[in-house]
């Protein structure tokens, strides 16, 4: 299994500038993300309406889901672009990110 910190490390040797971000509850999810869920996948979140979000992923192709249960069924960390500001930078090394799954 490949987890956000191997992504993390994958990302840093392409050039990709990544950060880890942890979303507080009850706030909106950022997008475009990387979204870890608690069932050990991930899905991008691609965009949001209302109180929906369209995502896709490898098992469920595209699909919209509530904010609600993003919440229950993510791990609540979410990998962005550095370029994305964020109020909750968690990690932007991937040597940062083991302790911020730990939290």
């Amino acid at each position: 299994d490949i987890s956000l910190h191997d992504i993390l490390t994958i990302a840093s040797t392409k050039a990709l500038p990544l950060q880890a971000v942890r979303s507080a509850p009850g706030s909106p999810m950022p997008v475009p993300s990387l979204m870890h869920w608690k069932a050990g996948h991930f899905a991008t979140i691609l965009e949001k309406q209302g109180d929906r979000y369209r995502l896709s992923d490898s098992r469920y192709r595209t699909f919209w889901q509530t904010a609600k249960s993003l919440e229950v069924e993510s791990s609540g960390i979410f990998l962005v672009p550095e370029s994305q500001r964020h109020p909750r930078v968690c990690a932007r090394r991937h040597a940062d990110l083991r302790a911020a799954e730990h939290v």
